[in-house]
């Protein structure tokens, strides 16, 4: 099966990179600044920043599996598994 979207994109982007244009991979926080009225950034910085900031590379990793069931934002952190959501007592 072929997605015409995705090869397009990927085309796409070789075609910038062999031009010489560099993207840039912001932090959560680098994204809140640029839009500070969004929720769901300023969930993801301050997840981000409770893990450590990206000090080693797990931090995604660290916050999929996060264990302090009792933060406010636990049920709403990012990179987690649709699959397998744990449930916490209201």
């Amino acid at each position: 099966m072929s997605n015409k979207g995705l090869e397009a994109a990927r085309h796409a982007l070789a075609q910038r990179k062999a031009s010489g244009v560099t993207t840039k991979v912001l932090t959560p926080i680098q994204r809140l600044e640029l839009n500070p009225t969004s929720l769901r950034q300023s969930v993801n910085a301050m997840c981000y920043d409770c893990q450590g900031r990206g000090a080693d590379p797990g931090v995604i990793g660290r916050i999929r599996n996060c264990e302090i069931h009792s933060c406010p934002l636990f049920n709403v952190r990012p990179y987690q598994d649709k699959t397998n959501k744990r449930e916490t007592n209201a």
